[in-house]
């Protein structure tokens, strides 16, 4: 049994008076795992970690999963996500994001990489 899922599941089942309805767990000696679990209170875990691009340069792993809650206004938030070499990645309908930059910033920003390449250094002696 995943420790850290046991943990969790007590912790959850504490505070927030939740009993678990559903929970299925797998462990592989290769470190992947896959586990699930649901509450009483409409909270849904799945979450799997595999090794991505095994026995190559780019093998890596990676973890993807989802979670859902029933939010105090009695709406169903989702968060799907994945962790991997770029860090925790969560997207969700209700997850803000930042706007996009405006134009003016945008060509400033691009203004020097654009007007560098192949000009030489002026050396003032």
């Amino acid at each position: 049994m995943n420790v850290e899922i046991l943990i969790l599941s007590a912790l959850l089942v504490g505070v927030c008076g939740a009993s678990i309805i559903q929970q299925e767990q797998e462990q592989n000696p290769d470190g992947s795992y896959r586990y699930s679990y649901e509450t009483s209170n409409g909270i849904k875990v799945k979450e799997e970690r595999f090794v991505e691009n095994a026995g190559t340069d780019q093998e890596k792993m990676v973890v993807k999963g989802e979670y859902s809650y029933v939010g105090p206004d009695g709406e169903v938030y989702r968060v799907e996500y994945t962790a991997d070499e770029n860090g925790f990645q969560p997207s969700g309908s209700h997850i803000p994001t930042a706007p996009p930059i405006p134009l003016l910033k945008k060509r400033s920003l691009e203004y020097p990489a654009s007007h560098t390449q192949g000009a030489s250094l002026l050396r003032i002696s």
